[in-house]
C-alpha cells in the first residue's frame, strides 16, 4: 500500500489521486491555481510582491490571461513587456503558469481588449438572423481572415514562452466561450454572419457530394443550387437539424486545427485545457459536452469545469471523464457568505476521481470579503500534498443518457434533462436516507465502445427507448440476451429523483438520519467519505456504512474525522457506525474509515518549529519526531484549531473559520519530518490553541494514534500600521493516546510518570517586526492530562522498553566513536 493510501486529507475532503494514466504522458502534480487578470484594479501591471503573495497563500499555479488586443496592438505588432515581466516573476518564484486565450470576451474581470480594436472595427461580427450583433461584440466564427489572425496570435505567444521552465500549459477557447456561437441576441440565436452562411453551404456541398438533386430528395425541397439555401432561423423548423449538424462539424474542425497547432508547439506532456461552463439545455447553442470530451480524448486536453458547485454537472462530467480517459479541473468563483456554495465546491472535488488535475479559483482577491474564504479553501486543498489511489464503489446499475440534440423540441427536452435528474443528496426512501452507487453512461460511449455493458446487471433508460439509435439498440439487445435487465424510461424521473427505482436494484452502501451529500471512495481496504450538508448545520449526523456492500472484508476499523484527525469510533464486522457534527469547515467533513491493527510503539516528538507570516495570516509548522521501534512507516499529522468565542466556534460573515491542515511523510528508520501550513484568520485573546493528531500506518493498517494540544502564545505590538501580532512561544500542554494496543494477560494500574522534553523553535515574521528566534521547552506528560490514566503493562511492553534501551546504548556508543 502506498504512502498515502490512507487518511491524507486533513483538510476537508480533497481526496486526490495519483495521475499516471498514459493519456497524460508523464505524471502531473496537482494544480491549485488562481486566475490572474492581465492588469491590476488600478489599470497597471502587477508587481513582484503580487505574485509572491499568491505563492505564500499556497497556490502553485496561476491562470494568466493574455488579452489579444493588449498584446497584439496592430496586425503582427506585439508588445511583450508585461508578459515577459510576469513570466520572469513567476519563474523566479517557482509558480507555474497556464496561459489563457479567449477569443471574444474577457477571460477575467477587468481584462482589456479581448478582441483587438483594429480587428473588431474592421472584421466581421457575429449576428443573429436579423443582423443584430452580439454584445459584447464577437468576431464571426467562419471569417477565415479573422480566424487566421487568432491562430497566429496564439502561435506567436506560446512559441515565445514554451521554453520557460514554469510554463505548465495553455487554455484556449474559440467563439463565445462554452456557448460557442454566442448567447443569442433578442431571443434569437447567432451564427448568421455572411461567412457562417457561406461555410454552411460549402459543408452541404461536401456532405451531398455537390449533388443538389440528392439534397432535394432527402429534404423534400426544390433548390436549384446550394447558394439558394439559408439556415433556418427558428429552432426545430426547416433545415435546423442540418444547421446544427454543420455547427457540430464546425466545432470539430476548428478545435482540431487549434489543438493540433498548440500540441505541435508545446509537445505531448504540457497541459492543454478547454473551459466549460453553463448548462446543457440551451437549444440555440451547442452545449453538448461529449463533443469536447471526444476532442479532449484525441488531443490530450484537460476540461476545466466551471460548474463545480452543481452536483449534476460534477457527477456527469466525472463519469464522462472516466469513460473518455480525460482529465478534469474543478473551477469556482468565490461568493461571500455562501456556505452552501463552498460546501458543494469542496465536496465535488472528490467527484473528479480518478481524473482530477486540481482546482482553480476565479479571481484572485477581489475584495476583503472574498479574501478569507478563498484563502481558507485554497489551504484546504493545497495542504494535501500526498495522493491516494481508489475507485468508486462497484455497482450493477448504469443510467443511460443521450447528450446530443434532437430534431423536435419534445425530443430535445428529453435529451437535456440530465441537468436535473442526478440526485444531489442522499435519497429519501421509506423515510430514511440512503446512498446507492450507480454509474452514468451515454449512448455515444456505447457507440464508441468505451463502455462494456457486461459490467452491469441493470440499465436504467433516462430517455425514451425509441430515441436511441438502432446501432446502440443492437448493443443493448445483445446485453439483454445474456441476462441484462432493462429498466424502461419513466417520465416522472424528469421531475423526481431515482430513489424509488434504485432502492429495488442496489444495496445501499450508506444510510444516514438526514439528507446530506455523501460520495464514497474505496481504496483497497479503506473508505473515504466526503459528507456535505450544503451549509445547513446538522446537530448530529448518524451514519451507517455497509462495508460488505463496498466490497471490503470484515475486520476492525477506525473512523477518523479528517478535518483535524479526531477519532470518531472503532468498530468490528461488516459495517461501521459513527456520529459527526457538520458545523465546521463550511459544512463539509471528510471521514476516513481504515483498518486498524494496533502495535506497541512510542512516538517521540523531538521538536516543533513554527513561523507566522502576518501578511498572509499563515502559520508554517514543522514537526520532527522518532518512532520506536524504528522502521519505515507512514506518518500523518492533522491539525485543527481550538479557537472559540464565548464557548462557541468563532464565526464571521456566516462562515465558521476553523483552520485545518494536513501533512504526511514516510519515516526513515523511524525518523520523520512533517510540514504543515495553517491559516489563522482571526486572533482571539492572546492564545491560539491547536489540536495536533498524529497517526502511524504500517502496511495499510493504522497502528498508532496520538493527540497533542499546542498553545501558540501571541503578543501584540503597536505600530503605525496598527496592533500586529507576534508569536512569543509554543507550549505543548496536553497529550492523549488515540489508538493503543490491546492488553495481553497481565495488567496493573500505576500512576503515569513518563515524561519527555520538547524543544520548540519559534520564528516570528511580520511586516514591521524583525525575525527573531527563541528556544522554548515544555514537558509532555505521557498520559491524558490532567486526570490519571490506567496503563496496561504487558510482557510486550517490557520487551519493547528493553529494545529501546539497547538501541539508545548502541547509539551512544556510535556517537562516541564518531
Amino acid at each position: 500500500m502506498r504512502t498515502s493510501e490512507l487518511l491524507l486529507v486533513g483538510v476537508v475532503l480533497l481526496v486526490l489521486i495519483e495521475l499516471t494514466p498514459s493519456v497524460h504522458g508523464e505524471s502531473q502534480s496537482m494544480v491549485w491555481s488562481t486566475q490572474v487578470p492581465y492588469l491590476g484594479s488600478n489599470g497597471k501591471p502587477h508587481d513582484f510582491e503580487y505574485f509572491m503573495s499568491i505563492k505564500e497563500l499556497g497556490f502553485n499555479t496561476i491562470f494568466l490571461t493574455v488579452p489579444w488586443g493588449a498584446v497584439e496592438y496592430g496586425p503582427n505588432e506585439y508588445d511583450f513587456h508585461v508578459l515577459d515581466q510576469y513570466m520572469n516573476y513567476t519563474e523566479a518564484l517557482g509558480l507555474r503558469v497556464i496561459l489563457v486565450f479567449f477569443y471574444s470576451v474577457p477571460a477575467a474581470a477587468g481584462d482589456p481588449d479581448a478582441t483587438p480594436p483594429w480587428l473588431l472595427n474592421n472584421g466581421e461580427l457575429e449576428v443573429n438572423p436579423l443582423g443584430q450583433p452580439q454584445n459584447p461584440p464577437a468576431l464571426a466564427w467562419w471569417n477565415m481572415t479573422d480566424r487566421q489572425y487568432y491562430f497566429n496570435f496564439i502561435k506567436t505567444v506560446v512559441s515565445r514562452y514554451v521554453n520557460y521552465s514554469n510554463l505548465l500549459g495553455v487554455l484556449v477557447d474559440y467563439g463565445w466561450l462554452d456557448d460557442d456561437w454566442g448567447p443569442g441576441v433578442n431571443g434569437l440565436p447567432v451564427g448568421y454572419a455572411k461567412s457562417d452562411v457561406a461555410m454552411f453551404r460549402q459543408w452541404l456541398r461536401q456532405t451531398y457530394h455537390g449533388n443538389i438533386t440528392l439534397l432535394n430528395e432527402q429534404w423534400g425541397t426544390d433548390y436549384r443550387s446550394f447558394n439558394q439555401i439559408n439556415p433556418s432561423t427558428i429552432p426545430f423548423t426547416g433545415n435546423w437539424r442540418y444547421f446544427q449538424e454543420f455547427r457540430v462539424w464546425s466545432i470539430n474542425e476548428t478545435y482540431s486545427q487549434l489543438f493540433s497547432m498548440i500540441r505541435s508547439i508545446i509537445g505531448p506532456n504540457k497541459m492543454l485545457l478547454f473551459y466549460w461552463g453553463g448548462s446543457i439545455d440551451d437549444i440555440y447553442s451547442l452545449q453538448m459536452p461529449e463533443i469536447y470530451f471526444q476532442l479532449a480524448r484525441r488531443y490530450n486536453v484537460t476540461i476545466v469545469l466551471d460548474d463545480a458547485d452543481h452536483t449534476h454537472f460534477s457527477v456527469f462530467f466525472s463519469n464522462m471523464a472516466r469513460a473518455y480517459h480525460v482529465h478534469l479541473m474543478m473551477e469556482w468563483t468565490p461568493v461571500p457568505s455562501t456556505r452552501s456554495y463552498y460546501s458543494k465546491y469542496l465536496s465535488h472535488l472528490i467527484l473528479g476521481y480518478p481524473w482530477l488535475m486540481g482546482g482553480d479559483y476565479y479571481v484572485f482577491i477581489r475584495s476583503l470579503n472574498w479574501f478569507w474564504p478563498t484563502v481558507q479553501l485554497n489551504a484546504m486543498a493545497t495542504k494535501i500534498y500526498e495522493l491516494i489511489n481508489g475507485t468508486y464503489p462497484s455497482t450493477k446499475v448504469a443510467l443511460l443518457y443521450m447528450t446530443m440534440f434532437g430534431d423536435t423540441y419534445g425530443n430535445w427536452r428529453y435529451l437535456v434533462n440530465e441537468t436535473g435528474l442526478i440526485p444531489g443528496s442522499l435519497l429519501n426512501v421509506n423515510n430514511h436516507y440512503a446512498y446507492y452507487p450507480f454509474n452514468m453512461i451515454t449512448v455515444n460511449e456505447l457507440a464508441l465502445g468505451l463502455v462494456n455493458l457486461s459490467n452491469y446487471k441493470y440499465l436504467i433508460l433516462m430517455v425514451p427507448e425509441n430515441l436511441i439509435p438502432s446501432s446502440v439498440q443492437g448493443i443493448i439487445n445483445q446485453w439483454r440476451s445474456r441476462g441484462g435487465v432493462l429498466v424502461s424510461f419513466n417520465s416522472s424521473w424528469l421531475r423526481d429523483d431515482l430513489g424509488s427505482v434504485l432502492s429495488h436494484l442496489e444495496e445501499p452502501v450508506l444510510v444516514a438520519n438526514a439528507s446530506v451529500e455523501a460520495f464514497p471512495i474505496v481504496n483497497n481496504n479503506s473508505v473515504f467519505l466526503a459528507i456535505n450538508n450544503y451549509g445547513n448545520p446538522v446537530n448530529t449526523l448518524h451514519v451507517d456504512v455497509n462495508l460488505t456492500a463496498l466490497g471490503l472484508r470484515n475486520g476492525t476499523y477506525v473512523i477518523i474525522n479528517l478535518d483535524g484527525g479526531d477519532l470518531l469510533n472503532v468498530t468490528n464486522g461488516g459495517s461501521v457506525s459513527f456520529n459527526v457534527n457538520l458545523y465546521y469547515t463550511m459544512g463539509v467533513v471528510m471521514v476516513g474509515i481504515m483498518p486498524v491493527k494496533p502495535i506497541h510503539m512510542i512516538i517521540n516528538i523531538s521538536s516543533i518549529n513554527a513561523s507566522y507570516h502576518y501578511e498572509t495570516g499563515v502559520f508554517n509548522i514543522k514537526v520532527n519526531g522518532l518512532i520506536s521501534p524504528k522502521g519505515n512507516y507512514v506518518v500523518t499529522a492533522l491539525v485543527h484549531t481550538n479557537l472559540t468565542q464565548a464557548g462557541s466556534p468563532f464565526t464571521s460573515n456566516g462562515l465558521v473559520y476553523e483552520s485545518v491542515s494536513a501533512g504526511e511523510a514516510t519515516s526513515n528508520d523511524g525518523y520523520f519530518t512533517i510540514n504543515l501550513t495553517l491559516p489563522m484568520y482571526q486572533v482571539m485573546l492572546n492564545s491560539y490553541t491547536l489540536i495536533l493528531n498524529i497517526y502511524v500506518i504500517n502496511n495499510g493498517y493504522v497502528v498508532n494514534g496520538e493527540s497533542y494540544v499546542l498553545n501558540m502564545n501571541l503578543n501584540f505590538t503597536s505600530t503605525p500600521y496598527g496592533w500586529l501580532p507576534s508569536v512569543s512561544g509554543v507550549n505543548v500542554t496536553g497529550y492523549s493516546p488515540l489508538i493503543i494496543a490491546k492488553p495481553a494477560t497481565v495488567t496493573a494500574t500505576i500512576p503515569v510518570n513518563l515524561t519527555s522534553t520538547v524543544t520548540t523553535t519559534v520564528t516570528t515574521t511580520t511586516t514591521v517586526v524583525s525575525t527573531e528566534t527563541s528556544i522554548l521547552t515544555s514537558t509532555i506528560l505521557k498520559g491524558i492530562i490532567p486526570r490519571p490514566v490506567t496503563v496496561t503493562i504487558t510482557v510486550g511492553v517490557i520487551v519493547l522498553i528493553l529494545i529501546v534501551a539497547v538501541a539508545l546504548v548502541a547509539r551512544t556508543r556510535l556517537m562516541r566513536g564518531n
